[in-house]
């Protein structure tokens, strides 16, 4: 859910754990949406917008940094046993608040995510489609396919993806 801390039309819309909303499609209303709603809502349809507080089923986005490194093999079976999974950023809203988590944590360097190439594709660990991406590179994906390339995905300080060794020992973001 994310709302408008003042009336001002110009006031920016932040996301109620802190951060601004940048997205304003918002189904059912026109341009102006943001002049005069002072509330978004997420359902299954899409994004509401709504004039006054009421009640909704909510949802958290609990992110658990780990400031311990691992290879990601490993990372990954630390946050299976301990939490739920390595993390999956589905949008760039996610990434920004895995990076706030990450400055919290006084993590400056890349973490491991639960991005991984199998077989000759992308794919988060937990399912998730990979609809949104924010590769550090652009061009074409045929190196990857070599063993020793990167096989492994990684968010680096600036919230791009890279693809890494293995290997490679990092801390990393469970959910």
């Amino acid at each position: 859910h994310f709302n408008q801390p003042s009336v001002s039309d110009t006031a920016p819309w932040m996301w109620s754990g802190a951060g601004l909303a940048n997205y304003t499609n918002v189904i059912g209303v026109g341009q102006n949406w943001l002049n005069y709603y002072k509330y978004g809502v997420w359902t299954r349809n899409g994004w509401y917008a709504s004039s006054r507080i009421q009640s909704y089923p909510s949802f958290c986005f609990n992110l658990i940094v780990i400031d311990q490194k691992m290879s990601w093999e490993d990372a990954l079976m630390y946050c299976r046993g301990q939490h739920t999974e390595l993390t999956s950023l589905l949008s760039e809203t996610e990434t920004q608040l895995a990076l706030g988590e990450l400055k919290s944590a006084n993590i400056s360097e890349r973490v491991w995510i639960g991005l991984r190439f199998l077989p000759d594709q992308w794919m988060w660990m937990s399912g998730e489609s990979l609809n949104y991406t924010a590769w550090a590179h652009d061009g074409d994906f045929m190196d990857r396919h070599c063993p020793q390339r990167g096989r492994c995905g990684a968010l680096n300080k600036e919230g791009a993806w890279e693809d890494w060794n293995c290997n490679e020992k990092l801390n990393f973001i469970c959910y």
